[in-house]
């Protein structure tokens, strides 16, 4: 007895569609045969009834459950009508109900539809927790000459591990030399990921130029056009905040037009677009030489230095590094205004770096050598000044960003020009960290001189509490905390220097929140990272307070005994 029958793949062609009219003898001459005792074999009619009356025999065995399956999808994947034995048993039994397979990501009905289901286990196949039916149809594959080769290279990329890069010792010594020349910026990149430095200084690769007028042109236009209004100040005996206001406007607009044929850009203000971008540059350059000058007005500082370069004969302490015994590094950069102010004998310094972009100090970053460059400077600035002014004390008055841009003040009602000039102060303070000790505050602020004013000021992101210390906003450090932040850089760039040497290549990309050095990197199509492939791994960095990044950098710097090995002037 049958309790249970399968029909499988029921489809016309399995199952037969109906009678053929195909037959050569008449059904009257198959009679007359007949009548003769002649047999013939089945007409075609007959043959369709027997069939019938098979399938009828079969379909009535089972006692229990008759189960029929047909595929939805031909072998090109399109749809495949059902067999008329189905339509035939809904007819007759109206409530019966097709019952349709789960939804699934792939289909196994042909070897192409089945490689979604090959792929998408791999990952378990590499733990060793693949399904039956991947092995299955892993087994299938191997047999197939057409799809064993497909197999097999998707199981090796499955099972492919990455090796962190790494060159030799005299590989490096061929691309660097024995002696480094950096520059912070450079440094910058190695913390960010070595093998993008790797493969901008090692082996030399850079993006495509294209004749057009970018961002960093951009940057560059600005910071000269600064240079050249400083410059023009001092030709003309004039000080920033002693200029009137038609000389500064006429003074930036002839800077801005020395500094854009400087820069070779002259071409691409032709046209009106261009036109419209000299304006809107312009106008940000007018308010920034407003801003800047009401910012020196505000406290005692004095520009000394413009676009103040180093790394060139002088060889400063500051730049000086040794990474070995014949291996030296030697610092290159660019100051773009260094201010100072006197009490005494001492000497305060404050450098200034100007950004077109959106860049914040970020003291993490510093603690994770993504951000040197203002650090370095204030120690460069440091040097030069007490070799320009022997005798003096030397101490750091504060390391600042400030950002060239124009920005869209809100308001719920119209303001006064003296309430809107307000507004634009507080938005275009300096971003950075200045010596809380109050000496260098009156140099920055003579109105945070008064311990009692617990009004924000308007030229520093600087406020008092009642009891006449800064608030937690405030970015005020001590004078040693200053000291030891430019040791910790110091240390930073030996690491950086020594790894260079050493060979490491390796691309682990920092990533930090949202930001990561993959974003903007020009070289990410030629690395190959890709975090799925075992051995791949980004260097993650945890936020933290700035308190708790003080306190580690203090800590760091004990180990270290403040020492930096930086061979002397004679011998190095």
């Amino acid at each position: 007895e049958s309790k249970c029958l399968f029909f499988l793949g029921v489809t016309d062609g399995v199952i037969p569609g109906g009678v053929s009219s195909t037959g050569i003898i008449s059904e009257l001459e198959r009679e007359s045969f007949e009548e003769a005792g002649i047999e013939l074999a089945p007409s075609p009619k007959e043959r369709a009834f027997i069939q019938r009356f098979y399938l009828y025999m079969n379909l009535t065995k089972p006692s229990e459950r008759l189960i029929l399956t047909r595929p939805r999808t031909d072998t090109e994947g399109g749809d495949r009508r059902p067999s008329y034995l189905l339509q035939e048993l809904k007819r007759l039994f109206p409530e019966l109900q097709e019952e349709l397979p789960e939804p699934r990501d792939y289909v196994l009905e042909t070897p192409e539809s089945a490689k979604e289901l090959f792929l998408s286990e791999l990952p378990l196949v590499r733990q060793g927790e693949s399904s039956e039916e991947w092995k299955q149809l892993y087994a299938w594959y191997k047999r197939s000459p057409e799809y064993a080769a497909f197999a097999e290279r998707m199981l090796d990329a499955a099972f492919l591990q990455h090796e962190k890069e790494k060159i030799s010792r005299e590989t490096a010594r061929a691309l660097y030399g024995a002696i480094l020349s950096n520059s912070v910026t450079r440094l910058e990149r190695y913390a960010e990921c070595a093998f993008s430095h790797f493969i901008r200084y090692g082996l030399g690769l850079t993006e495509r130029e294209l004749h057009e007028f970018r961002a960093p042109d951009l940057g560059n236009v600005y910071h000269s056009a600064l240079e050249i209004y400083g410059r023009r100040l001092a030709e003309e005996g004039l000080s920033w905040t002693g200029v009137s206001i038609e000389e500064a406007e006429r003074f930036s607009e002839e800077a801005l037009s020395e500094a854009i044929l400087r820069n070779e850009g002259g071409e691409f203000f032709a046209d009106a677009k261009g036109q419209f971008d000299r304006k809107r540059m312009e106008r940000i350059l007018k308010r920034s030489v407003t801003v800047m000058s009401d910012q020196l007005r505000a406290g005692r500082f004095q520009p000394e230095a413009y676009e103040v370069r180093f790394g060139g004969a002088e060889r400063l302490k500051a730049t000086r590094f040794i990474l070995g015994p014949e291996e030296k590094m030697f610092l290159s950069g660019q100051i773009d205004r260094l201010d100072t102010f006197e009490e005494g004998e001492d000497l305060y310094v404050k450098v200034i770096d100007y950004k077109s972009g959106g860049t914040k100090y970020d003291l993490l970053a510093v603690y994770e050598g993504l951000q040197l460059q203002l650090v370095v400077y204030l120690g460069v600035a440091r040097e030069l000044m007490e070799q320009r002014h022997p005798g003096k004390n030397v101490h750091p008055g504060g390391i600042f960003y400030y950002h060239l841009e124009d920005p869209m003040i809100q308001a719920e009602e119209d303001l006064s020009d003296e309430a809107l000039r307000t507004e634009i102060l507080k938005e275009l303070r300096p971003a950075g960290p200045f010596n809380g000790e109050d000496a260098a505050v009156s140099g920055l602020d003579t109105g945070l001189t008064d311990r009692s004013n617990t009004a924000s000021s308007l030229v520093l992101r600087a406020k008092r509490k009642k009891d006449g210390d800064f608030d937690a906003y405030s970015k005020a450090l001590s004078e040693e905390d200053f000291g030891v932040m430019e040791r910790v850089a110091e240390q930073r760039m030996l690491t950086f220097a020594r790894g260079m040497m050493d060979g490491n290549i390796a691309a682990v990309p920092y990533e930090r929140k949202n930001q990561n050095a993959c974003t903007y990197c020009a070289f990410s199509g030629i690395c190959g990272f890709d975090e799925s492939i075992p051995g791949f791994a980004r260097r993650r960095i945890a936020e933290e307070g700035d308190q708790s990044i003080l306190e580690k950098m203090r800590e760091e710097d004990g180990k270290h005994g403040n020492q930096v090995d930086r061979g002397t002037k004679e011998g190095h």
